[in-house]
């Protein structure tokens, strides 16, 4: 068995979520984002609120977090330098695993079911976390043969 390029639990949401490109981008047009965050993201972005309210409703960068989800975590920039900055995009992926108490290691998904399922549940939604489980796990495996 060769070893994994995956040496944290960061370095494999970025695989599942974005192909390790930190410049990944998704429209999930069913979400509904907060006036609130909406202001922020137009006050953040120097856009309209009807812009803002896209880019809240995007997935940005190698974790994929939604746009709102990251004016939650305390954005300080426009979403456009974020992607720009992998040190960031890092910094919001903890912050996001501390907001949602599940600061788990890799070793913890791949080898305590209960912990990927709550991971699962907490970082990709609560449809069929069991399947994103049990696809974190599968990527894993599959980088290692």
């Amino acid at each position: 068995m060769t070893q994994s390029k995956f040496t944290t639990l960061a370095d494999l949401i970025a695989q599942v979520e974005s192909g390790g490109n930190q410049y990944a981008l998704r429209f999930e047009s069913a979400h509904n984002p907060y006036d609130n965050k909406i202001a922020t993201m137009a006050t953040l972005c120097k856009c309209s609120r009807v812009t803002a309210k896209v880019l809240c409703q995007m997935s940005f960068g190698l974790f994929q977090i939604m746009g709102d989800n990251l004016v939650d975590l305390g954005l300080s920039t426009n979403v456009f330098l974020y992607c720009d900055s992998i040190a960031t995009q890092n910094e919001m992926f903890n912050r996001y695993c501390i907001h949602n108490n599940c600061e788990y290691t890799l070793d913890d998904i791949l080898n305590d079911q209960s912990l990927c399922l709550d991971f699962a549940k907490k970082y990709n939604g609560p449809g069929q976390p069991e399947v994103y489980a049990k696809y974190l796990v599968d990527t894993y495996s599959q980088m290692v043969k």
